[in-house]
């Protein structure tokens, strides 16, 4: 799986920017390597991991807190995460995950996470989804304000039993004939 995370230049605060991305750089790729995945170096501000397929779940869960981080650290970003072949090359890895991932991270809005197909359906027992993102490669949004099937899922249990009057009823009410 190759997880891109893209930083999202303001044109207001020009001068803050190349302090505040360097430190938020250093955060993003310590946090990705201490989750198991494996920085590729830095492009710019663009930072990019490498996990393992069966780590799927667990990646896009490290994405969704460096979204709230990034949100309370009032920093745009938005990341996306492909799944295909990573071949180990002498100048760094090589894979079409990569650029799947790079063209949904430069189509995502800030605070957005996008999966392509394969990541979607290699989680999607574990989150929810929101928006589809359009263009040679497809994506979809995880849904950032219930992202976890989980949590949707106990709250959805906790709801009253729907009462519904008999449909004869319904129909007498209305001046008709059972």
């Amino acid at each position: 799986l190759v997880l891109w995370h893209r930083w999202l230049p303001r044109r207001a605060d020009e001068t803050r920017e190349p302090i505040a991305v360097a430190a938020w750089r250093r955060t993003v790729s310590a946090r990705l390597a201490a989750g198991g995945g494996e920085v590729v170096p830095a492009i710019g501000a663009a930072i990019v991991a490498t996990f393992d397929p069966d780590e799927s779940a667990d990646a896009v869960e490290i994405a969704l807190d460096l979204l709230d981080e990034a949100d309370a650290a009032d920093i745009d970003v938005a990341l996306a995460a492909a799944l295909g072949v990573v071949h180990a090359h002498e100048d760094g890895p090589l894979g079409d995950a990569f650029e799947r991932a790079q063209q949904l991270a430069n189509r995502a809005r800030a605070g957005e996470l996008v999966l392509d197909a394969h990541v979607r359906d290699a989680v999607r027992e574990q989150f929810l989804f929101g928006r589809q993102v359009a263009g040679a490669w497809r994506g979809t949004t995880v849904d950032r304000d219930n992202p976890r099937r989980v949590e949707t899922a106990d709250a959805i249990a906790d709801l009253p039993v729907a009462r519904f009057p008999p449909a004869g009823a319904v129909k007498l009410a209305a001046g008709g004939r059972a």
